[in-house]
């Protein structure tokens, strides 16, 4: 596993620890202006992120860095080993399936929110509103929809390539 942190760093003090354009500038249009930095957590200037971080504070009351998102990439046999995979599904689209036609049993289901209903139908939505650039989506409502290629994948009917 590879793990990389992406941080939002203000540009003044980015030159602290960065080279003059590594990373991403991010815009200019406000005060401060900012810079998207990836680092690896095995690079030695990671902990110096945080030590700037305080001494800024400490001494200016001033941030090195605004925000950041870790990130971890996994080598194909580190998944394949991998007894349980979740997804993170961010790309949401409309309709809900219910608004299209699909029914649910909801016999089962939470009264207050309706967790555990049981789909009944096939799953409608309108083809056009599916997003194209992704295999993995999902409708408002947590319908998960998936392309051709990630369902051959799961589904055994499509060669993995070489090992």
């Amino acid at each position: 596993m590879r793990e990389t942190v992406e941080f939002r760093v203000v540009e003044k003090f980015a030159p602290l620890l960065f080279a003059e354009g590594e990373g991403k500038q991010l815009g200019t249009s406000g005060p401060p202006s900012i810079r998207k930095v990836v680092l690896a957590t095995t690079d030695p200037r990671y902990a110096r992120v945080g030590e700037l971080q305080k001494s800024l504070k400490q001494s200016k009351g001033k941030s090195f860095f605004f925000g950041w998102t870790i990130n971890y990439e996994y080598s194909d046999d580190e998944i394949c080993a991998a007894p349980l995979l979740h997804l993170n599904i961010t790309e949401a689209f409309e309709p809900a399936g219910e608004e299209c036609g699909t029914q649910y049993d909801e016999t089962a289901a939470c009264p207050i929110c309706g967790a555990g209903a049981r789909q009944v139908t096939p799953l409608y939505l309108p083809q056009e509103r599916i997003p194209r650039s992704k295999d993995i989506s999902r409708t408002i409502a947590g319908e998960i929809v998936v392309s051709r290629q990630i369902q051959e994948l799961f589904c055994g009917t499509r060669s993995r390539g070489p090992s």
